[in-house]
């Protein structure tokens, strides 16, 4: 049966709104083994997380590597993407259980106007903070992420240590996190760097 041509602009601008956002659990199960020595930058499991400079919603500056010492989750996220929206739940409860703990949770944005991201961490009560890249930014691009989310985990050296490509299981992103931080709490463990002060909305 053939589609009518009213449904056709329609249908095509649906095709581009979700274009790239993925339902798909495409984890890579289980965290890598902590490895010894000096890691490369890359975007791999067991290299170091390329640096990111820039700014947040406000405009103030953020950048990765002041987290050094601190379990990182790196989220791609944009609300025009419902796979990266049916997520904001499970991090709020997961920023709220962690309260305390040498852990950020830090987005990187893709809606295509600021006032937007904005409006949407106000409504949707976004505790944590966000680099604003527009859609196809050039932190996207330096991640070479092409579909979202996409999601980055990094332990307290800024070393990539899981990755999911789409919307993760909760129980696969919350195992993950919790080992990275069960490992930094072990004995003898030597921190690394300085976490920021406290951010305004609660979440450093």
């Amino acid at each position: 049966m053939r589609t009518p041509l009213r449904l056709v602009p329609l249908l095509a601008g649906l095709a581009l709104v979700f274009s790239g956002c993925e339902h798909s659990d495409t984890s890579t199960g289980l965290v890598s083994k902590r490895q010894p020595g000096e890691p490369i930058e890359g975007l791999n499991k067991d290299d170091r997380a390329p640096d990111i400079e820039g700014e947040d919603g406000d405009g103030r500056p953020l950048k990765l590597s002041d987290y050094r010492g601190k379990v990182v989750l790196l989220d791609f996220w944009g609300d025009w993407c419902p796979h990266c929206r049916a997520m904001i739940s499970h991090e709020r409860k997961l920023v709220k259980r962690l309260e305390g703990k040498p852990f950020v949770l830090l987005g990187v944005n893709s809606d295509v106007k600021r006032d937007d991201f904005r409006k949407v961490q106000i409504d949707k009560h976004i505790s944590w903070r966000s680099w604003w890249d527009g859609r196809d930014g050039p932190i996207a691009d330096q991640y070479n992420v092409r579909g979202w989310p996409m999601l980055y985990l990094l332990d307290e050296r800024g070393v990539i240590r899981w990755i999911s490509k789409g919307r993760p299981k909760e129980s696969a992103l919350d195992k993950a996190i919790d080992e990275l931080l069960k490992e930094l709490e072990e004995p003898g463990r030597e921190r690394v760097g300085q976490a920021p002060r406290t951010h305004p909305f609660g979440q450093t």
